[in-house]
C-alpha cells in the first residue's frame, strides 16, 4: 500500500470516528434514546477507529528505506 493510501486511510477513518462520536452523542441526548442513531453513531465510531489504525500500521511500514551501508556489512575495510 502506497503512502499517499495510508494517509487518506488515517485522515478518513479520524473524521469518520469523529462523526460516530457526535452522532452518539446526538442519540443521547433525547429524552429517550434513538436506538437507530446510536446505532450507526457506534458502526461508524469503530470503523473510524479500525481504519485510522490499518492507515497507521501501513505509513509506518511504507516508511521510506534508511540511507547507509546494509545491514551486517563493516565499514572497517
Amino acid at each position: 500500500m502506497s503512502r499517499e493510501i495510508a494517509r487518506w486511510l488515517i485522515a478518513v477513518g479520524a473524521a469518520i470516528g469523529t462523526i460516530g462520536i457526535v452522532v452518539i452523542g446526538m442519540a443521547m441526548a433525547y429524552l429517550q434514546r434513538n436506538d437507530g442513531q446510536f446505532n450507526i453513531g457506534l458502526i461508524l465510531t469503530i470503523a473510524g477507529a479500525v481504519a485510522t489504525l490499518l492507515g497507521t500500521i501501513a505509513y509506518r511500514r511504507a516508511a521510506e528505506p534508511v540511507s547507509g551501508p546494509p545491514v551486517g556489512s563493516s565499514r572497517l575495510h
